[in-house]
């Protein structure tokens, strides 16, 4: 599993990294599991592990999965020692009702991750993060907000990373010409990689350690 990204099977080190560090504890659910790249990567680093989902989409058939919503866990009080909601709270309408939910059947801690409307740098022009594109988002958040929001629910933030750099290769499509439009993107995405192109402020996505309070 360590080497799915590099294959292209999923696109993000970083958050296999992310759940890997901060996952605490023993039982680990992952409430939004799609296809559960993260519930499994876990459970093959010997986690007891349990996915969920409105929908199974889940790949593995070795993962436990539970068809419920994230608003609904049918779990007991506290059954997790880790709760991961990776792009979850976002696509659910009744925000305090799934915050609820989690802080529920978490024990110890809380990883989750979502949108960032802290794009004004990009605003100035006329654009913004495609995560935001999202029709199934009801809402984006910045960090001071998402902060609050967790610590009135009995949460607390422990970190908040941001993560997803925005590649501006948006620009290579006023290039004339085809064969320019993939070098470009091949030259800015090299940029990007090498670390010479970054802006600090542009991360697209916001990643959340908070600890249960007593």
């Amino acid at each position: 599993m360590k080497k799915l990204w590099l294959k292209n099977i999923h696109p993000s080190k970083f958050i296999f990294d992310f759940v890997q560090e901060y996952a605490v504890g023993k039982k680990v659910l992952d409430v939004g599991c799609a296809q559960g790249w993260y519930i499994k990567y876990l459970k093959d680093l010997d986690f007891e592990v349990t996915a969920s989902d409105i929908e199974k989409t889940l790949a593995f058939e070795d993962v436990p999965f539970v068809q419920t919503s994230g608003a609904e866990l049918p779990f007991a009080n506290e059954a997790f020692d880790t709760v991961l909601a990776i792009n979850v709270v976002e696509h659910i309408k009744d925000e305090k009702k799934i915050l609820a939910e989690l802080h529920r059947v978490a024990k110890t801690r809380l990883l989750l991750s979502v949108p960032n409307s802290e794009d004004d740098l990009l605003q100035k022009y006329n654009l913004t993060f495609r995560h935001q594109t999202d029709k199934s988002h009801y809402r984006s958040y910045s960090r001071e907000e998402i902060k609050k929001k967790l610590e009135a629910t009995g949460f607390e933030v422990k970190k908040i990373i941001l993560d997803g750099p925005v590649i501006p290769t948006v620009f290579v499509e006023f290039l004339p010409s085809k064969p320019l439009q993939v070098v470009g993107r091949k030259i800015i995405n090299w940029l990007f990689t090498a670390g010479i192109l970054k802006n600090p402020k542009l991360q697209a996505d916001i990643f959340v350690v908070a600890d249960k309070l007593d």
